[in-house]
């Protein structure tokens, strides 16, 4: 497994560790009489963006610059290219700075471990809603006895917020550095946002053995309910790899039912051409949205199917996709 893989990295980082001198502590210091905030926070803003279309991984790219261990483009050269959409691997880069030297650890989490890694002077990359669909994505770098600082991921601006504000959100998505620290079996295997990185990594490198790998690792920490991403690796795992159709329409029935998910409908559309309902395979074209990741058959589906119903812009579009996919 990854995990195991990057636990005995943290412990040959130990004994690298213990054979040089003892790093400097991280350096918190009072810049006011209310805030006292992590040395210098500016610096993760310095630079080029490297990873502009994933804010994880951006995240981690600012969190490296701060400890003054920036990703390089030779390292970033040994980094797998997903199947789908060519992105960098997630896991790969954690596992990457890891061997740097700066553990990044992703959690889904409460307030009070980010209050807590604040406090200790690490810079915390963290995703939340305070109000229905309004995301935040901030880097918090300091704290008062009422608030939190913390910077606007895309800005770099510094502005604070209420502790009793963030204490109303449920869960967290963060990205806590541990320099310096040992990260314990535990940590990883209970941490529903890695085990949903690996879900992603598998799926975007379209390969069935590494989904039902995850998959398995999901049900094993039972955080079937916890990770967002399972049900749609299941069903995809179930329609394109090991076709159980029986299994996968009534959860795929929930699901759209709940929310008319595009990704979701790629599934929909492979299942309703398998039942050859043609009324319900016309309406699902009607109203689909093409992704980059739809999979070469489902574009070449849409293309067919699309074209005896006279959808002339979505067989374009769609024709237009699969060409990219060639290149």
């Amino acid at each position: 497994m990854r995990f195991k893989w990057l636990l005995l990295a943290a412990g040959l980082l130990l004994i690298v560790n213990a054979c040089n001198p003892k790093p400097e502590e991280d350096v918190v210091v009072e810049v006011d009489e209310e805030f006292i905030e992590i040395e210098t926070p500016e610096k993760m803003f310095e630079g080029e963006n490297k990873f502009t279309d994933s804010p994880i991984l951006e995240a981690v790219d600012k969190i490296m610059k701060y400890y003054d261990a920036p990703l390089t483009d030779a390292e970033l050269q040994k980094v797998r290219k997903t199947k789908m959409y060519g992105k960098e691997s997630v896991l790969d880069v954690l596992n990457l700075v890891q061997d740097k030297g700066v553990p990044i650890l992703p959690l889904y989490t409460d307030y009070d471990v980010i209050e807590e890694a604040v406090l200790k002077g690490k810079p915390v990359y963290a995703e939340f809603a305070l109000i229905s669909n309004n995301m935040w994505k901030v880097i918090f770098y300091g704290y008062s006895d009422e608030q939190l600082a913390y910077m606007d991921f895309e800005t770099g601006e510094k502005k604070s917020v209420d502790r009793t504000r963030l204490s109303t959100v449920d869960k967290f998505t963060t990205l806590i550095p541990y320099k310096g620290e040992t990260l314990a079996a535990s940590d990883l295997e209970q941490s529903a946002y890695y085990l949903e990185i690996i879900a992603s990594d598998a799926y975007y490198e379209d390969d069935g053995e590494l989904i039902l790998n995850a998959l398995t690792a999901i049900e094993n920490e039972n955080l079937t309910e916890e990770i967002f991403f399972y049900n749609y690796l299941f069903m995809y795992y179930y329609t394109f790899y090991d076709f159980q159709p029986e299994i996968v329409e009534p959860i795929l029935e929930k699901e759209l039912a709940s929310m008319k998910n595009p990704a979701n409908m790629e599934i929909s559309i492979a299942l309703a051409n398998y039942n050859e309902d043609e009324d319900k395979l016309k309406s699902e074209l009607a109203n689909l949205q093409l992704l980059a990741s739809h999979r070469t058959e489902t574009l070449e589906l849409i293309v067919k199917k699309g074209t005896e119903f006279g959808f002339t812009k979505l067989v374009t579009d769609a024709e237009e996709m699969l060409k990219n996919k060639t290149k």
